[in-house]
């Protein structure tokens, strides 16, 4: 602590002493905390529906490459495959676990004449509710359901 000396308009002399201030004050603290956790109230449900969104590219993804193997395999055997798993040598469900795939028949046919692609989100990604399924058939139409089926491809 320092000491000063102030002189008043009497001319006396007196002593007073200032504290240095060190550290934070609790006002400080809270009004950080504050503003943290505004920020994060903001910023995670953005990050978290960022998430959902680029999983849904891994669905989709999923579905052109099986689509583009069945094709190839129409070419050499004239009728299209339900066994993804045997037949095209791929998984059926996407690389980090996000969409179960199934081919089935379209509803319309049969399945050496057209096929029906979907990706149902499992795990993490069943929490995105705008897209629960992504579909694609043998004539590249491409659907979706969930609660907001335009914004899916």
């Amino acid at each position: 602590m320092q000491t000063y000396l102030h002189r008043n308009r009497s001319s006396q002399v007196k002593s007073f002493r200032v504290k240095s201030s060190r550290g934070f004050t609790l006002i400080e603290i809270m009004i950080t905390v504050a503003i943290i956790g505004i920020l994060a109230a903001v910023a995670l449900p953005a990050y978290q529906n960022y998430v959902l969104r680029a999983g849904r590219t891994e669905g989709q993804a999923a579905l052109m490459d099986i689509s583009a193997r069945l094709e190839q395999f129409y070419l050499g055997n004239k009728t299209y495959t339900t066994d993804i798993a045997g037949d095209l040598n791929t998984n059926t469900t996407t690389e980090s676990n996000r969409y179960d795939i199934d081919v089935q028949a379209c509803p319309a046919g049969t399945i050496a004449t057209c096929y029906l692609i979907t990706a149902t989100a499992v795990n993490a990604q069943a929490a995105d509710a705008t897209c629960t399924t992504l579909t694609l058939n043998s004539s590249d139409v491409k659907g979706a359901t969930g609660t907001d089926p335009d914004a899916c491809w």
